[in-house]
């Protein structure tokens, strides 16, 4: 399944969620995508920054800002620069990588119980820490 439909059907998810529990808003960041150069250089004037990954839940939580959330297909793996922004960002935020939207959920779950994410320099695939290499 691709990275876009494995968001859209996690982002359903959420959405439902927080028709009952506003604690679940999430909002997207569209970040990817084929631009012209006028239009990418417009867009990176405007605040655009290579490597910010797909989704932010706002609730902050067990003194994080909120969690970030990046969508993967199963041989998807993490760019340097999504690597450094979690690098830059992760004493402010929890991240949380997920391959399918059961697996967003529940990580989504564990910030909000626990207030960690699964991604802590390892893939987070599952919820198994992971080299980072392997992402």
């Amino acid at each position: 399944m691709s990275e876009s439909r494995i968001q859209q059907s996690f982002v359903q998810a959420m959405r439902y969620r927080e028709s009952v529990d506003s604690r679940y808003e999430i909002i997207a960041i569209p970040n990817e995508g084929k631009r012209t150069f006028a239009t990418a250089s417009r867009m990176k004037s405007e605040g655009l920054r290579a490597g910010v990954w797909d989704l932010l839940l706002l609730t902050p939580c067990h003194g994080y800002g909120g969690l970030w959330l990046e969508t993967k297909s199963e041989k998807g793996t993490l760019s340097e620069s999504q690597k450094d922004f979690w690098e830059r960002n992760k004493y402010k935020y929890q991240f949380s990588v997920y391959r399918n939207a059961s697996e967003g959920i529940e990580a989504v779950e564990r910030y909000l119980k626990d207030g960690v994410g699964n991604y802590v320099g390892g893939s987070g695939v599952k919820s198994k820490l992971k080299n980072i290499k392997n992402v």
